[in-house]
């Protein structure tokens, strides 16, 4: 819109227009007062001109004409392009705006229309040359969820051109794989496994290490698995997929299955005839060593003398001495376990002390008795 203005009150204003560069089209030829055209530049990549001659009327007298050049910029056009209609969550959205004319940039906004739980969508409120959308788009929900993108183009005179929508689909996550925890068994033929069941997505077992053993149902979360052998390792992995060509989510979990723990032997029981304070009161224990890593052993006192006090230089040696300090019974016990908590293997040793035997003197009742007689000995000091 212009209005033609004079310094002579009263003036009044032909005007006629003409292209005289470019594609425009929009003008009026010939008008007068206020000229309301709306010019249209046909081309998107050049601009054109047009000129506007306006001649001044007062008092019947025709004034000097003037002129008015506009110069009409283009439009720039705008075109998109996506990787994909539909993506996997936690993927870059990847879209790469063009257009024909140059020294453009762009203006986004993105609006989830679609689903819930949508993070990482972007809008951007200053002007970019910058023609990449790589929004990383993650879907926290259990549906497919839609972001729209609305993106402007302006050319570098300012001026706006097409307005391009892009929808994109973002599929749920997969729900994440939890094989459930490690198991550590006691000579089992077969056991159960634990995992989780999916929201999004279907599990499946398999195994991946260890001597092969029977899945009773790969596609079950909690199912059984046989055919196990004592002292042996078992490895298996959960696998959660949807089908969809986007990465399943995967845990693992292992059986440690132990064997029948060792056999303890205590060492043979064992007669001490002459202990004394000082000799003969201490005891070297023959017990079987534990070779395996994963088992232990130690001795315990099970009984003994009232009033003595047993003492082992070791708890956990196989050849600890025994210290004792009573004539009596002990009962010593090696007992052997493992990290499975699987129940104890024991062995009893006994050990029966006594004190050496010491020779009293013999009093005679009577010193003169009759043939036939019986005599009274009698010894109050004697040991053993």
């Amino acid at each position: 819109t212009y209005v033609p203005k004079s310094t002579v009150s009263g003036s009044t204003f032909d005007w006629i227009s003409a292209v005289v560069y470019g594609a425009a089209t929009g003008n009026t030829v010939s008008g007068n007062g206020t000229i309301t055209n709306t010019l249209i530049n046909g081309s998107r990549t050049d601009s054109a001109v047009v000129v506007y001659t306006i001649t001044p009327t007062s008092n019947g007298c025709t004034g000097e004409p003037f002129s008015l050049r506009v110069k009409v910029m283009p439009l720039p056009e705008i075109a998109s392009q996506r990787l994909k209609d539909t993506i996997c969550s936690n993927t870059t959205v990847g879209i790469t705006i063009s257009s024909t004319s140059t020294n453009v940039s762009y203006l986004w906004t993105s609006v989830v229309t679609q689903g819930a739980g949508v993070t990482g969508n972007t809008s951007i409120t200053t002007a970019t040359a910058n023609p990449n959308i790589t929004d990383v788009l993650v879907n926290n929900g259990n549906v497919v969820a839609k972001v729209v993108y609305t993106i402007r183009i302006f050319g570098p005179s300012g001026c706006e051109g097409d307005t391009k929508k892009d929808s994109v689909y973002i599929l749920p996550k997969v729900s994440q794989a939890v094989a459930g925890p490690d198991q550590l068994l006691c000579n089992q033929s077969s056991a159960n496994l634990t995992a989780n069941t999916p929201l999004i997505g279907v599990g499946k077992w398999t195994q991946y290490g260890g001597p092969a053993a029977t899945i009773t149902n790969a596609n079950v979360p909690n199912t059984t698995v046989t055919g196990l052998v004592g002292d042996n390792t078992y490895k298996f992995l959960y696998t959660i997929d949807d089908g969809t060509g986007c990465a399943p989510t995967i845990d693992s979990t292992i059986i440690v299955n132990r064997p029948d723990i060792t056999t303890p032997h205590a060492g043979r029981d064992t007669t001490i005839c002459d202990m004394t304070a000082v000799a003969n009161n201490i005891l070297i224990l023959r017990a079987n060593a534990v070779t395996r890593s994963f088992e232990a052993a130690t001795w315990k006192l099970v009984s003994q003398p009232a009033g003595s006090n047993g003492v082992f230089s070791s708890l956990t040696d196989p050849n600890a001495t025994f210290s004792f300090d009573k004539p009596g019974t002990y009962k010593l016990v090696w007992q052997i376990s493992n990290d499975a908590g699987c129940t104890p293997k024991t062995d009893t040793v006994t050990i029966k002390v006594y004190v050496k035997p010491v020779a009293g003197a013999v009093i005679l009742g009577q010193t003169n008795v009759c043939a036939g007689t019986d005599v009274t000995f009698t010894s109050p000091s004697y040991t053993g």
